[in-house]
């Protein structure tokens, strides 16, 4: 199984969404994420 280059790309974008069936959040990485995600809409949250 290879790749094959198609073409070039001039501008690309990626989103990434974390979903998990989990009530709390543990991996420390999701933990960061949402902490600055939420940060600038939440006051007194940092």
């Amino acid at each position: 199984m290879g790749e094959d280059v198609l073409g070039r790309a001039a501008e690309v974008r990626t989103e990434y969404y974390a979903i998990s069936i989990e009530r709390k959040l543990s991996h420390p990485c999701v933990l960061t994420i949402t902490a600055s995600a939420c940060s600038p809409f939440l006051p007194g949250e940092e």
